[in-house]
């Protein structure tokens, strides 16, 4: 199984460098990558959606395929949902050290979308 470069993991970890777009119902690879919200917590990545009605979080869950790009790292990568309380903290300081100073960030976006973490790892 592939994992994230160093150099892609610290662009995730001091940059906001994931683009990412999960697959589309029939299974096609998405064209279009947006800007994710993204942290990096150990040697894994993590994004959430700040959006009460997150599409693309839905079809990333729905799916759990799609195609991400950070530092060098660009191809097909799984998604899947953290369930785990402990890992849930630890991503939701990592936000909150990361996105603070952010126009988007604030303590209620991110209880708001707690329920919305999910792993990318390539695939």
């Amino acid at each position: 199984m592939p994992t994230w470069s160093p150099r892609a993991l610290e662009a995730v970890a001091s940059t906001d460098d994931l683009h990412g777009a999960p697959c589309r119902e029939d299974g096609a690879m998405p064209a279009t990558l947006i800007w994710i919200w993204s942290v990096a917590v150990h040697i894994s990545v993590f994004v959430r959606s700040a959006n009460p009605s997150p599409r693309r979080f839905a079809a990333a869950m729905r799916e759990r395929a799609g195609n991400v790009r950070a530092g060098d790292c660009e191809g097909p990568a799984t998604f899947t949902p953290v369930t785990d309380e402990l890992l849930e903290d630890e991503i939701e300081a990592a936000y909150a050290e990361k996105h603070a100073v952010g126009p988007y960030f604030s303590p209620d976006s991110l209880e708001k979308s707690r329920q919305q973490i999910a792993r990318i790892s390539l695939a």
